[in-house]
């Protein structure tokens, strides 16, 4: 990378494994691919390393304000001794820093731009679904192969269905059996949001949007972790984005009304209630026991009897 000596490294995350790297000018943050799923593969970590670069690729082709690729190894030919990844840090500020030091009207301004960043994302379109790799998947998955939810309806359901049968011990005998009864039907209510294939990040969360302030005023200059990045249906990224935004900013701010604005429309609210209702119990507990409060039941109840989106992301 053409760096001097006295480089300060500092630890940001585990599993994956992130460091940031300062110099005198710049920071960067190099990535390696250690979560439980790859096992002991470590070389077969090199196409998470392809697969990242090249949905960033994608999105700048498409006009998109991405992360700055610095470098890249595919082979354990090096003194980490596994593929990895190096970006230049994004300029500006997390979305939800932004938004606590804003003022009202850049509070709308923040998430009008978030929400347009996503809709330009979500239009890129793909003739199947799958990962992300090079131009895009070029044929339909393997049937008999692991396929992630997001790449089609039935995926779903079945995956709805499973986290259900695991949380049944937790709920009552009537909310298991409304559930029961709308994921029964999920496949075919989703269909429609899956076809054709858009890019969808997946694993989304709003503070992986940073935005800074430029001549114009507030831009997007990138989005962080496209580990998971698909041709697939756009419903998982605003359900993950609304998770968390519902979590850290009270339904009395109306957040999603700016969101949505900058998204270009109103997502079907039956739809994406439907999915939220789908995602497993770490999409809600993972921001802490002060964020979405209450128990499996409590939680799945709130969001089951929820007609409106102020009732939805009320937490």
């Amino acid at each position: 990378m053409g760096l001097n000596a006295g480089i300060e490294v500092t630890q940001v995350t585990q599993h994956n494994h992130v460091w940031k790297l300062m110099d005198r000018q710049d920071v960067y943050f190099l990535k390696v691919y250690t979560k439980s799923w790859y096992g002991d593969d470590v070389a077969g970590t090199a196409f998470c390393v392809k697969h990242e670069q090249d949905a960033y690729t994608c999105l700048a082709a498409y006009g998109l304000t991405t992360p700055e690729v610095v470098l890249t190894e595919f082979g354990m030919d090096n003194p980490l001794g596994r593929p990895f990844m190096v970006t230049r840090k994004l300029e500006g500020e997390p979305l939800r820093t932004c938004l606590t030091m804003a003022n009202p009207a850049q509070f709308q301004t923040l998430l009008e731009k978030t929400g347009d960043y996503m809709r330009r994302m979500h239009a890129i379109p793909f003739a199947f679904p799958g990962y992300i790799v090079d131009d895009g998947p070029t044929a339909p998955p393997d049937e008999n192969s692991w396929q992630h939810p997001s790449w089609s309806a039935k995926k779903t359901q079945q995956g709805a269905l499973a986290t259900l049968e695991a949380d049944r011990p937790r709920l009552s005998v009537e909310l298991a059996a409304q559930l029961h009864k709308l994921f029964s039907n999920m496949s075919e209510a989703l269909a429609e949001a899956f076809q054709p294939p858009h890019f969808v990040q997946v694993n989304c969360h709003a503070n992986q949007y940073y935005l800074a302030q430029v001549e114009a005023g507030w831009s997007v200059t990138g989005c962080l972790d496209m580990e998971v990045a698909s041709a697939g249906c756009y419903l998982y990224d605003l359900a993950g984005f609304s998770i968390e935004m519902a979590a850290f900013f009270p339904a009395s701010t109306r957040w999603w009304q700016s969101f949505f604005r900058g998204y270009g429309r109103e997502p079907d609210f039956n739809l994406l209630k439907l999915l939220m209702l789908s995602f497993h119990e770490i999409a809600f507990k993972i921001y802490g026991e002060t964020r979405w409060i209450g128990t499996r039941q409590e939680i799945l109840s709130r969001l089951l009897a929820a007609s409106n989106w102020y009732e939805l992301f009320t937490t």
